[in-house]
């Protein structure tokens, strides 16, 4: 029973460093992914911004 036991231990340790690793390998990945989302939002917030000042100065010039 002991050695069932030790070699659960051993696995879960194993697999927790395994996962520990894969998290701080991921870390810049995640990050650039956040640093291109934010870009993304504020690219088409810009957009959308010059989208609606354009329609607002072409529909209030003809009245």
């Amino acid at each position: 029973m002991t050695t069932r036991l030790n070699f659960v231990q051993e696995k879960m340790r194993y697999f927790t460093t395994e996962l520990l690793v894969s998290m701080e390998e991921a870390r810049p990945i995640l990050a650039r992914i956040q640093e291109r989302s934010s870009q993304t939002f504020a690219n088409s917030t810009s957009v959308l911004t010059a989208f609606s000042m354009s329609c607002r100065l072409t529909h209030s010039s003809g009245e």
